[in-house]
């Protein structure tokens, strides 16, 4: 399959470059966009997959995002089984804001060994319908594997809405939230949890470690 090296294309920072690879891709086809390892600082856009199904290869880099920013959306059908993988999303809010790590919106989304943290509302936010968000957009059985979500100034972990069912979460850790770490409001539910962690409750805070209000969400070995 084809690789695109989102490095190769123009733009102010990395997300602007993975943002013209994902355009090249809509134009031009090919199957995967893959990043140059390393460490990527003052991003000051976020990068979104919403255009068709991509899967992006963080390959083990760190992308920094200023203050205020977003990491990335993923939202509508064109864009379900997309992938993210491999590397580190870290935002630079030290209060609430209205920004989130990761926004899945699309269905049957994939994401895996991925470390999200430090933005101002969620780490990972999975919705189909909350608040201000369109209630037509479907996140149905989204997959993640290996996650680690901290440092949110809200929840590390966010499901809401409802078409936000169906996922399967294995090995998924959540250290140091604002509210919770996992936060489960998907209505219909049928949301799995394996082997979650919560560790690292913000001393002095009312936070606890989940709120679960959906149905059949099934939850094993939390510690």
């Amino acid at each position: 399959m084809t690789t695109i090296v989102a490095d190769d294309f123009e733009g102010v920072d990395i997300c602007d470059k993975i943002n013209a690879a994902v355009a090249n891709r809509v134009l031009n086809g090919g199957s995967n966009i893959t990043l140059r390892g390393g460490k990527y600082y003052s991003i000051a856009n976020s990068f979104n997959l919403s255009a068709m199904p991509i899967c992006l290869d963080l390959n083990g880099s760190i992308l920094y995002f200023k203050a205020g920013v977003a990491g990335g959306l993923c939202t509508g059908v064109p864009a379900k089984f997309s992938t993210i993988k491999n590397g580190i999303l870290a935002g630079s809010d030290k209060v609430p804001s209205p920004n989130n790590g990761l926004t899945l919106q699309s269905p049957f989304i994939n994401i895996e060994n991925l470390t999200v943290g430090g933005f101002g509302q969620d780490s990972i936010a999975i919705l189909s319908g909350e608040a201000s968000q369109p209630v037509s957009q479907n996140a149905d059985m989204w997959t993640a594997i290996s996650i680690l979500a901290l440092k949110s100034q809200r929840d590390n972990w966010h499901v809401a809405g409802g078409d936000s069912n169906k996922g399967t979460a294995i090995s998924l850790e959540m250290q140091s939230f604002g509210r919770y770490g996992l936060y489960e409001d998907s209505w219909v539910g049928g949301n799995r949890y394996i082997n979650p962690i919560f560790d690292g409750k913000v001393p002095g805070s009312s936070n606890t470690a989940a709120q679960i209000n959906s149905p059949n969400t099934y939850i094993s070995e939390v510690y």
